[in-house]
């Protein structure tokens, strides 16, 4: 994942790039999984992904469409 984050970034960015990319996804590792704990323990592993699903729907893939129209198609090969 950070390759890819910082594959478009240039040189002199790459680092602090690849800290804020560490830094998110620590923070949300360590908010979702108690949130996924305590989902899981009322509604069951249906609930969690019922959850990740909306979840996935409603952020995921705006952010996504987002970003590939702000910096396109990363080059394959």
């Amino acid at each position: 994942g950070s390759a890819l984050l910082t594959a478009r970034v240039p040189p002199e960015g790459r680092l602090r790039a690849e800290g804020l990319g560490e830094v998110a996804m620590g923070l949300a590792a360590g908010g979702g999984a108690p949130v996924a704990g305590l989902v899981v323990a009322s509604g069951g592993f249906a609930a969690l992904g019922v959850g990740t699903a909306i979840v996935v729907l409603v952020v995921a893939i705006p952010v996504a469409l987002t970003l590939a129209q702000r910096f396109g198609e990363p080059s394959q090969g």
